[in-house]
Parts: structure tokens; C-alpha cells; sequence
């Protein structure tokens, strides 16, 4: 958001401090009064550098969790809303944010940063028309929103008896849970911004194919890249690629009395022609593996995949797969894959 520096206005005659983009962080030669103010953003500014306006143009995919009351998020569906909790003392519906503020201030003293935070992000850094996606945890589905109003306080209805006191106004569509990305699914604290354009492209046309109310985002025509597509694939649709691949282009079967949670250190066991064993580890992520770690004894053999590093010096019984080797191996099949990894790759390659 803006906020003022010691570099000077380079408009002649102004002396005012100048302010930051919002988008880049880079200063930006001119003062508030002079600076272009953002259309979505209370307070912020941008740049004159094109991609910068581009970039703000695009909505922000947020993904939101609200508060630990177990119908807050059927009352959020209910209401037509997006919020979260910290009510006050005496709360009523639509009161003003400076007599909120006031009474929240003193009520949350000691939390007062965590307090500040989520209700910055909610009343000012989330913008219209940006989008919201959040886990119904009871009926095992998604609801994915587009953000339509201002801050707003309620404390009756349903957002009042689940404590869902701070909204925003939010149409909701409903997302199964195997139409997710899987890297939407499990997020931790309250708010996340998504950075990846190819999910947030995703829930545009999501939302453009299941709202009511003839609202249209423009859509992106273009895939991602690699790292879009695994961001996509859950800890299950990537073991699935991983022992497909192993069985399709080198003949391996796989054990299903190995996949299981005392299988230490692997995701299963698989066996080859001639019934050698071989064990796998997935991680749909960057994570750093260590070769010694996962070391085979001898007469079997390891295969990993990561998309961070494998650390050390790696034996001649184990094989490291990597990202750009399932790409091309989905890439060219495109065929036969359970429902989750069908789906994302026939989304990911459309031509």
C-alpha cells in the first residue's frame, strides 16, 4: 500500500514525499496527490509501467479460512457473505468501522497485530471482484466466490450465530472437491493470496460457467507451466502419476498391501517383471530428499521424485525422476489416468 518514503515528488513545484506501487514495490516518483490511485486498493497506488496496470487489472484468488464455528462457513454460503470472527461487546448490525474499531481495539489489546492483520486484509487488501475459495469441510466441497461489496458487521442471522461478524459481500458457486487444485486444498491461517495465474485463471472459468448473476471474467486462452501443473495435483494424484509411469514405461507392478502408513519411509513397494522389488517416495513439492536417507539394501532399488533436490551422492540402485520426465510422460499418453489426474492434465494440455 502507499506509504510515504524521503524521496521527494519529481512534479515541479511539490514537495510531498512520494509513495510505492502496489504492485512492483518500487518507488514511484510522485506524490499522493499526483499518483494515479488504485481502482481495487483503498489507499495504494501504481506505477506507470504497463504490466504493473496489467497485473492489477487481473482479480486476486484468495484462499480464506474462517472462523473455527462449525457453521460459519454454511452460514457464509447461507448470507451471501465472506468473513470472519472478532465480534465485540454490544455489536450491532451495520455499525460504523470507527465505532468497530474502537470498541475491537480494547476488546483484543493483546492481540491487537493479529487482529489488525486479518482485518486489513479483509476490508482493504481484499478488492472487488476479487475471488475467494474456501473448504466446507462438512459436506466435502469447495465454495468459490466473487467478492461484490464493502466491509460490512453482522451480528444477527446466520453470520451473527456463527460468530461470522466481519463480511464482505460474496456471490458463492460450488466447487466439488475433485475439481480443486490440490494445493488450494490444505492452507493454513486465515488468508492466502495464490500466486499461481494457472489456478487463478482456473477459478475464473470456474466461476464464469456456474454464477447466476451474468457476471463474465475475461479468460486466459495459454497453460501454465510445469510448476502450475504439479500446484494443481494432490499428494494421491501424484503417486498415482509417479506408479503409472513406473508401470507404463518400465514394466513395474505395484504392491497395494505396501501402501499403507506403516510402510516407513515409502509410498509403496512396486515389482518388476521378474518379481525384483523397488521401493517409491513422492513428494509433490519442493522439498529437499537426502539419497542416504532412502538408501535401498541391497538387491532392491529406490526411485524418488521430488521437485525440490536430492541431496548427496546418489547409489547406483536408485533413480531420481524428475518433474520434466512426468510432464512428457503425461503429456504424451494423456490417456487412461484415474478421474483427479485425467482431469487436470485434459485441463492443462487443451489442444
Amino acid at each position: 500500500m502507499g506509504t510515504r518514503h524521503a524521496l521527494k515528488c519529481s512534479i515541479d513545484g511539490c514537495k510531498q514525499p512520494t509513495v510505492k506501487c502496489w504492485e512492483c514495490g518500487n518507488e514511484y516518483p510522485i506524490c499522493r496527490k499526483h499518483a494515479v490511485p488504485s481502482g481495487k486498493h483503498t489507499g495504494a497506488y501504481l506505477c506507470p509501467r504497463p504490466e504493473c496496470a496489467e497485473s492489477h487489472a487481473e482479480p486476486v484468488l484468495w484462499r480464506v479460512n474462517m472462523t473455527h464455528h462449525a457453521d460459519a462457513v454454511d452460514a457464509a454460503w447461507r448470507a451471501s457473505v465472506v468473513g470472519i470472527g472478532w465480534p465485540v461487546s454490544n455489536g450491532r448490525d451495520d455499525m460504523s468501522w470507527k465505532s468497530y474499531e474502537t470498541r475491537a481495539k480494547r476488546k483484543y489489546a493483546e492481540s491487537l497485530s493479529r487482529w489488525k492483520s486479518h482485518l486489513t486484509t479483509l476490508r482493504v487488501k481484499i478488492a472487488a471482484d476479487d475471488l475467494v475459495i474456501t473448504a466446507n469441510t462438512r459436506r466435502k466441497c469447495f465454495y468459490l466466490g466473487r467478492v461484490t461489496g464493502g466491509w460490512r458487521y453482522i451480528s444477527s442471522g446466520y453470520p451473527g450465530n456463527a460468530q461470522l461478524v466481519n463480511t464482505r459481500a460474496c456471490d458463492w458457486v460450488r466447487v466439488e472437491l475433485d475439481e480443486v487444485p490440490g494445493s488450494l486444498i490444505f492452507k493454513r491461517g486465515t488468508f492466502n493470496a495464490v500466486s499461481n495465474n494457472f489456478i487463478r485463471d482456473y477459478c475464473k472459468h470456474l466461476y464464469n460457467t456456474r454464477n447466476r448473476t451474468g457476471f463474465k471474467y475475461k479468460e486466459s486462452t495459454g497453460s501454465g507451466d510445469g510448476e502450475s501443473f504439479f500446484d494443481c495435483l494432490t499428494s494421491d494424484a501424484c503417486e498415482d502419476m509417479v506408479a503409472l509411469y513406473l508401470h507404463r514405461r518400465h514394466n513395474y507392478s505395484i504392491r497395494p498391501s505396501s501402501c499403507k502408513t506403516s510402510s516407513q519411509g515409502w509410498e509403496f513397494a512396486i515389482l518388476d517383471v521378474s518379481g525384483a522389488r523397488a521401493f517409491v517416495q513422492v513428494k509433490n513439492g519442493k522439498i529437499d530428499l537426502k539419497a542416504e536417507e532412502y538408501r535401498p539394501s541391497k538387491g532392491y532399488h529406490a526411485f524418488l521424485f521430488t521437485r525440490g533436490n536430492v541431496i548427496g551422492k546418489i547409489p547406483n540402485n536408485m533413480t531420481v525422476l524428475s518433474p520434466d520426465e512426468m510432464l512428457d510422460f503425461l503429456r504424451r499418453e494423456r490417456t487412461r489416468f484415474p478421474s483427479e489426474l485425467s482431469f487436470w492434465v485434459h485441463r492443462f494440455w487443451r489442444d
